[in-house]
């Protein structure tokens, strides 16, 4: 099959026209400001993903404490380790003479 040159005018004609200059840039330069601001969205992304998880590696480490804390309160505030510390002190119980009512005035 050949192509006669009669053909290759009309395929010639056909062919788009090349866009200019300045519009090639433009097109180009909006391409690589939104790779740019992929790259940044990505980069932003993997940031706030490293936060999460330590803020979730803090708060298991907080709920632990608490957890431990209420431990120790309810130890210390156990009846038998009280009673056990009065009779190590030797304390007793107050008689009226020794108790006093305290009045706190108020500020006007």
């Amino acid at each position: 099959m050949s192509i006669s040159l009669s053909n290759q005018l009309i395929i010639a004609r056909r062919l788009p026209k090349a866009l200019p200059l300045s519009l090639q840039l433009a097109l180009c330069l909006v391409f690589l400001i939104s790779l740019a601001l992929r790259v940044w969205i990505k980069v932003e992304t993997t940031h706030l993903g490293y936060q999460i998880a330590e803020s979730r590696q803090l708060a298991a480490e907080l709920t632990a404490a608490i957890a431990e804390y209420q431990m120790q309160i309810s130890v210390l505030k156990s009846r038998s380790r009280i009673l056990g510390a009065v009779a190590d002190l030797g304390l007793k119980s107050a008689n009226s003479k020794q108790i006093r009512k305290v009045v706190i005035a108020q500020r006007r």
